[in-house]
């Protein structure tokens, strides 16, 4: 139905963004791993692994669908928002309505609990027993390893 545009790699020439990349990175052992080095001496093995913390968007299509379809634009910027503000490892999130609005250059509360009311119908957070911390849904986004947090959820595919 959609036609995707056909190129080879390297017709596109090169991605200006790279030019003044840094990407840090620090090393990690590897597990029961080890070698031998220049001076016999035996090391743990280590592999580079990204020092800036990342949050993973899953990009399968139905979540994408959907996304586009249900959420509101003000839901998908407090959720773009929630996405930075995510802990490692955790799958709640404290939203301080404050700090959205400000930084969201938002002056009505009301357009912040429009925002709020959107996510929450639409299953990407929900209320917790406090008031500024809310699940949020891993199916879309999370930081962390999902396969260890939620082991009994884990289905081989």
């Amino acid at each position: 139905m959609y036609k995707k545009e056909q190129f080879k790699d390297g017709e596109l020439g090169i991605n200006p963004f790279v030019a003044h990349l840094e990407i840090h990175v620090v090393k990690k052992p590897i597990d029961k791993q080890y070698y031998l080095d220049k001076d016999g001496i035996l090391l743990p093995a280590e592999y580079p692994m990204e020092a800036d913390p990342v949050c993973k968007l899953y990009a399968d299509a139905d979540s994408r669908k959907w996304i586009a379809k249900q959420l509101s634009p003000r839901g998908k910027d407090l959720m773009l928002w929630i996405m930075y503000e995510i802990k490692y490892g955790e799958d709640y999130v404290i939203i301080n309505s404050k700090r959205y609005m400000s930084e969201s250059d938002i002056t009505a509360v009301n357009t912040y609990r429009d925002a709020l009311n959107n996510l929450i119908k639409n299953n990407v957070i929900q209320k917790t027993i406090k008031n500024t911390v809310f699940w949020f849904n891993p199916r879309y986004f999370y930081k962390g390893d999902r396969v260890a947090k939620f082991k009994k959820q884990v289905k081989e595919k």
